[in-house]
């Protein structure tokens, strides 16, 4: 066996395979197998480590390092319907004959199969279906992983060997992954569950139209091309694609699984309200409900269940633990959403750090945010807030004191002759200037005045977000819109008086925290803040419920909030600028989210989540500072690196404010119709006239496609003549 594995894994590795020998249960007989990820063996480590009594088997590594191979990995174990084993080979065939047949298929230990294949495009290990149990059914094998290979006992070709292994053009990969997660039971492997209301009241809108809804017929008018059909699933091809799967509609479950990164569709499961609002309404939900309404579809929804997106947990397991302590003993005492406490004190962080930790990536990053505690009156947001930024109001009261000594002595000095005051040492005398952190009230000049002493960094801090913003009205003249705008970026700004000196801010580090209640947030998008980017620049803690408590005779520990205030007086002594870099692991995640998130923004076609998207990118990176900068303080890092841990946490944060602002846009957006004018005018016209849909929105200025949505399921019932004919419903 020992010369067969030698001889064989010599075979691969002269066939362009990095090999590394395992034991018999499958594991690495190597104290660490990660060099051969980047390199093959050489230098007689064959013969060395294939003829070890450990080596039981042979395995093949995965990804660049093996000409970009990738391997499906199908166990057919938990198939206990023997669903995959008989469809997955049928649908492979249906789908792409020609691809079936240069197809290379390894038996594994299990009565499993292996399908490797190279492709210019490969990615990590992948779940691509599991059962209803939640076990796996099929999986990839990419970089960072490898398979066990004949000749390892249990092991065999059934069909072709790895020496005739095919190169796959990224479509027919596609095809291939996308098949293999036509199987997914559960949904857990298409992102984050299903888009779109997946309920079923009668009386609701989405519910009837979700059970009802002709989900074939609505997917074929808007160009996807039913393929086939096997038991309880129909399969679709994406519009433009003339071969292969793209997606399949799951009769009995009523879910539409797209598989496809070339769609209006997210690779994720919808509802069939999800589908209709894709197709036909930019993903704008109360578009749809107001044109399902008109199409007869149960009641108008509640303000409340139009919101639909629940927000997700806040996580703070990535936090020190102190810092989590900290959070846990604040939501006990105070029985208010964990939302508000930890969106607060990452707000003071952030604010204590200042300018004093930069990131370095393509550009500079420094923890500039803009929080929005969002909650009802008397939900327990200002407290949070209030509590968690106490340590800056203590230091600003310290600070002011310090500064009102300072001038009364200049007061005093400034009564002296300038003998008497060199006879004190005193050759110039300066004007002392007051250092704060926190600004409530203030005028452009004061904050101009404020940031040319503190240019580490302040906050603005404001109990209601929307008196903020009605301040604004106070200088209608001084561009405070356009200044907040690009203070987000750090761009040095000049504010233009009339009357007075210009304003001129250098460098801002201005950082926002506000509450605000649900029903005022629409406050925020005035005056075009949803179109300049203002709306989007926030992060909003948005829970889902808050309702108010009761009296409670508990109180915070006097020393955990003394140790509190320690934490945060200790970034603020963060003296020198430190240059912060990501580590190549932390790179490489935040690039795939990256550009993950660059797929979702060029396919979203709603302008706010595109905005969000891109604001997004730079909040990760601002939270993973954030993060690091606590470490500092807590952990005692000393190192410059931003970790591959900090960074999945930053990222885990991330997506939490990605769920809020969808939240925030569904909240605005389901009180005011748009367009109505317009769309009752289009709908008369492609009723009553003869005139096609582009003749239409060339006529009112529109694009086709939104004459394509508003009219849906309208019959045009005019006569040859252009006269309308006696049975037009009105």
């Amino acid at each position: 066996m020992e010369n067969l594995l030698v001889n064989k894994a010599t075979n691969y590795t002269d066939n362009g395979f990095s090999v590394i020998p395992v034991k018999s249960d499958k594991s690495p007989a190597l104290r660490s197998w990660t060099p051969f990820q980047k390199n093959r063996m050489v230098n007689g480590q064959i013969q060395r480590y294939f003829t070890q009594s450990s080596t039981k088997g042979i395995a093949i590594v995965c990804g660049a390092i093996s000409g970009n191979l990738e391997v499906i990995d199908v166990d057919l174990k938990y198939d206990t319907d023997n669903v995959v084993k008989n469809e997955f080979p049928e649908l492979i065939k249906e789908s792409c004959s020609d691809l079936y047949d240069k197809l290379v298929v390894v038996e594994t230990k299990n009565k499993g199969w292996h399908i490797p294949y190279r492709c210019e495009q490969i990615e990590g290990n992948q779940k691509l279906a599991k059962n209803q149990t939640g076990e796996v059914l099929l999986e990839t094998r990419g970089e960072g992983g490898y398979v066990i290979s004949p000749p390892t006992p249990g092991y065999c070709f059934l069909k072709r060997s790895y020496s005739e292994i095919p190169l796959l053009t990224n479509e027919e990969r596609d095809t291939l992954l996308n098949l293999a997660r036509s199987f997914d039971e559960t949904g857990s492997t298409n992102e984050k569950g299903i888009y779109g209301l997946p309920e079923d009241d009668e009386n609701t809108i989405f519910g009837n139209f979700n059970r009802h809804a002709d989900v074939p017929q609505l997917l074929e008018e808007n160009g996807w091309t039913r393929v086939n059909q096997r038991g309880e699933k129909i399969f679709y091809r994406r519009p433009g694609k003339e071969t292969g799967i793209s997606a399949n509609w799951d009769i009995k479950r009523r879910i539409f699984y797209n598989f496809s990164t070339s769609t209006d569709f997210e690779v994720k499961g919808y509802s069939a309200i999800g589908i209709f609002a894709t197709l036909l309404c930019n993903g704008d939900f109360r578009d749809a409900s107001q044109r399902l309404e008109e199409l007869g579809y149960g009641q108008r929804k509640t303000e409340q269940s139009l919101e639909h997106l629940s927000t997700p947990k806040f996580p703070i397991s990535g936090l020190p633990e102190f810092v989590q302590g900290f959070l846990n003993t604040c939501i006990d005492v105070f029985g208010t959403p964990i939302d508000f406490w930890a969106a607060s004190v990452i707000s003071a962080a952030a604010l204590a750090i200042g300018n004093k930790l930069e990131l370095i990536t393509r550009y500079q990053n420094i923890p500039i945010l803009w929080m929005g505690i969002t909650g009802d009156v008397s939900s327990g947001k200002t407290e949070a807030q209030r509590i968690c930024l106490q340590p800056f109001y203590n230091l600003d009261k310290q600070l002011f004191s310090q500064y009102e000594d300072e001038v009364r002595e200049y007061k005093r000095l400034s009564k002296l002759s300038e003998q008497d005051r060199l006879a004190e040492g005193v050759p110039i005398l300066i004007e002392p200037k007051r250092f704060q952190y926190v600004v409530n009230d203030y005028t452009p000049e004061a904050l101009a005045k404020i940031h040319s002493t503190n240019d580490r960094g302040l906050i603005i801090d404001r109990d209601e977000l929307v008196g903020w913003l009605d301040d604004f009205n106070r200088y209608n003249k001084s561009g405070e819109m356009s200044f907040m705008l690009s203070s987000f970026n750090r761009v040095t700004k000049s504010i233009n008086r009339k009357n007075s000196e210009d304003v001129v801010i250098n460098k801002p580090v201005i950082l926002i925290i506000g509450g605000i209640q649900p029903a005022l947030l629409s406050k925020l998008a005035k005056d075009d803040g949803d179109e300049n980017g203002f709306l989007q620049r926030f992060m909003f803690a948005y829970p889902d419920d808050a309702p108010k408590q009761e009296y409670s005779k508990e109180r915070l520990p006097e020393d955990l909030v003394q140790d509190y205030e320690r934490f945060i007086v200790s970034l603020t002594e963060l003296s020198q600028i430190e240059k912060m870099y990501l580590s190549d692991e932390a790179e490489t995640m935040y690039a795939n989210w990256f550009n993950e998130n660059v797929k979702q923004t060029n396919a979203e076609a709603n302008r706010y989540i595109r905005g969000v998207n891109g604001k997004l990118e730079i909040i990760a990176l601002r939270l993973a500072v954030v993060i690091k900068g606590m470490n500092k303080v807590l952990k005692n890092d000393v190192s410059n690196l931003i970790t591959e841990d900090i960074m999945r946490y930053a990222l885990e944060l991330t997506e939490y404010f990605r769920a809020t602002a969808s939240k925030v846009y569904n909240k605005i957006y389901t009180k005011q119709p748009k367009d109505v004018n317009n769309k009752v005018v289009v709908q008369y016209l492609y009723r009553t006239t003869k005139l096609n849909k582009s003749q239409i929105a060339n006529h009112l200025g529109i694009h086709r496609q939104q004459v394509q949505r508003w009219t849906y399921g309208i019959t045009k019932e005019s006569n040859d003549d252009g006269t309308v004919s006696k049975n037009t419903k009105n």
